[in-house]
């Protein structure tokens, strides 16, 4: 009996340290494998999106605009944008300065075509996933915008330059690696200024430079 315990004590350390040491290469071979999960479309990123806003006009008024759009991008950092967005004008009876009526506003369709850059896109890769997928999501653009202007009785096509900055809240995922977003976005027109049916009593004027808000939904396969 003590022989066969003192046996015992003898082989069990000696199976244990086996077993530890048949496990221990395998650790660095699981943390090797833990890496940020991407889209399927990886190493593009795509995302189209709807959006919906303003475009501020002061005291001449606020058309609501809505629009959708893509961005197309390399590792979600650099790419292109195309978008169609649209806004009402402004009634024909529009609202006085002093007793002199302000000008109405347009409809206006816009079809943007930009270059897009995420400069963050690469950062916050040890920060908490949220946090990169945030970071993944500031965007800014410029680029060639074609205005369509138009009323009842008249309209006009002219071409400008398009400015656009924006960010995007992960809701499920986010821009690299696939998922859901909320999205913030504004942008900057420079146009030439146009007057619409100049030959009646109230004239549609849209200014230069004008400016419009959105917010809504990406999503990135």
């Amino acid at each position: 009996m003590t022989r066969a315990l003192l046996l015992l004590l003898t082989v069990l350390p000696a199976a244990v340290h086996a077993q530890q040491t048949q496990q221990t290469p395998e650790a660095p071979e699981a943390a090797e494998t833990v890496e940020r999960a991407h889209g399927r479309t990886w190493p593009v990123t795509l995302d189209p999106h709807v959006l919906i806003g303003v475009e501020p006009h002061g005291a001449r008024g606020a058309p609501i605009a809505f629009g959708v759009g893509g961005d197309l991008l390399w590792r979600g950092r650099l790419g292109a944008f195309v978008g169609v967005l649209s806004s009402s004008g402004t009634a024909l009876l529009p609202a006085q300065r002093n007793g002199v009526p302000l000008r109405s506003l347009s409809d206006r369709i816009s079809v943007p075509i930009a270059l897009e850059w995420r400069p963050f896109a690469t950062l916050g890769r040890r920060a908490h996933p949220w946090v990169e997928q945030l970071l993944a999501g500031i965007q800014a653009q410029v680029g060639l915008s074609v205005e369509h202007l138009r009323t009842s009785d008249d309209s006009q096509t002219t071409a400008g330059l398009h400015l656009a900055a924006g960010l995007e809240v992960p809701v499920i995922g986010g821009p690299t690696a696939g998922g859901l977003t909320l999205k913030l976005w504004g942008r900057l027109l420079i146009t030439e200024d146009v007057a619409l049916d100049v030959t009646q009593a109230q004239t549609v004027f849209e200014p230069g430079v004008s400016g419009q808000i959105f917010g809504g939904l990406c999503y990135y396969p």
